[in-house]
């Protein structure tokens, strides 16, 4: 059976850039398998429109008001089956209309949180309805798979492209035959050029920092004196400006309410400061400020993306799988380039870490060239896949 759509779920809004990242080079690799334009089902659709007005997506609402009867009907229905159907039937209303379609679940690194088994209800729900599924670009930790029901979720979907090979081999010791290697399209996103504040012609270290990775650290409050001792060490040893760049500006965890945190402790220097306030530039147009940093040390994996494919000497405050696994790939190690928050010791481990990044960043960045020219052949074996699933 050949299928009429290509239709992207699992994406949150663009107000995360590396969901927009995400959906926008995913559009770019597979635009031309299908005479439609792909449909983004999105909870956001207004942010998407916002940050992706440039690209050829069909923006759809995931969800649609649930009037107070059908609430009510949905809470007894659910008491008496367990069923969550009828809820489903708003918060998922997009998900449940979609026939005859390859369906894309892009988010990425939704195997990695609590709510893990929402996507797989969705799958299911997707493949009754005569779609095929493919979980798009995805990392997931190895201690999940021992989980059956994740097991069982997996082994639905047509397709798997793991974004790295933690979570690709754990998967083949599992025995899944339907996975493939395929690094994060991201890498494939364009720069979009803007005018830079003056102050990169100075020199600019790129600092980002995610609320939530602070959840994550076991000494409360080690994370952010990490990042408040970098930036003096920064401004004590170079000339150099530090630029705070947010990556996630969503209600829900806006990476710009913490970087605000940071720039109180340097309200006297102009030489911190905040890029993107205004919350008006898309991933691309981000892509293009990181290019233009000396160094950059994030906690987003998308921002980390944006440094590596653009040879900038790149450290990260990972707390998953996602960034040890990218970072294993590019250089053949994580450690030293990622440091997880939950492994901070002492208040200056950013800073040592930093030091032996910059001593290290030549061969660091060659291994990042060779990375870049071997990935193609990724790519063309994944678009192969997709267009063998869609005839």
């Amino acid at each position: 059976m050949s299928l009429k759509n290509l239709v992207l779920y699992s994406h949150t809004g663009s107000g995360n850039h590396g969901c927009e990242a995400l959906a926008r080079s995913t559009a770019m690799l597979l635009q031309d398998f299908v005479k439609t334009p792909i449909q983004l089902i999105s909870w956001r659709p207004e942010e998407d429109r916002k940050y992706m007005s440039d690209v050829n997506l069909k923006f759809v609402a995931r969800t649609r008001t649930q009037s107070v009867l059908e609430h009510i009907f949905a809470k007894i229905w659910k008491t008496l089956t367990g069923s969550l159907y009828l809820y489903d039937r708003s918060d998922r209303y997009a998900i449940l209309n979609v026939r005859d379609s390859l369906c894309l679940s892009i988010g990425g690194d939704n195997y990695c949180y609590k709510d893990f088994v929402v996507y797989g209800r969705e799958n299911k729900y997707l493949n009754k309805q005569g779609n095929k599924t493919i979980l798009w670009g995805c990392s997931i930790e190895p201690d999940l798979l021992s989980n059956s029901n994740v097991k069982d979720d997996l082994e639905l979907y047509s397709l798997i492209t793991a974004r790295e090979n933690i979570t690709f081999q754990a998967m083949k010791e599992l025995g899944l035959q339907n996975v493939q290697y395929c690094p994060d399209t991201a890498f494939l996103l364009p720069q979009q050029e803007i005018i830079l504040d003056s102050r990169f012609e100075d020199g600019v270290v790129g600092i980002n920092i995610s609320p939530m990775i602070l959840e994550y650290e076991n000494d409360k409050g080690i994370t952010l004196e990490n990042y408040i001792n970098l930036i003096k060490y920064v401004l004590e040893i170079t000339e150099w400006n530090i630029a705070l760049i947010p990556h996630v500006i969503v209600d829900f965890g806006d990476d710009l309410e913490v970087l605000k945190t940071i720039k109180q402790h340097f309200y006297d220097t102009s030489r911190v400061f905040i890029v993107d306030e205004k919350k008006e530039l898309n991933c691309c147009q981000l892509k293009y400020v990181i290019a233009h940093c000396k160094a950059l040390v994030t906690a987003r994996t998308h921002a980390s993306i944006a440094g590596y494919s653009t040879g900038v000497p790149t450290l990260v405050t990972g707390y998953s799988v996602k960034a040890r696994g990218i970072a294993q790939d590019i250089f053949g190690g994580w450690e030293g380039l990622v440091c997880p928050v939950q492994n901070f010791k002492s208040e200056y481990d950013l800073v040592n870490s930093l030091m032996n990044l910059w001593d290290n960043k030549d061969s660091l960045m060659n291994n990042m060239k060779d990375f870049i020219q071997k990935i193609d052949k990724y790519y063309t074996t994944t678009q192969e896949s997709v267009k063998l699933l869609i005839n």
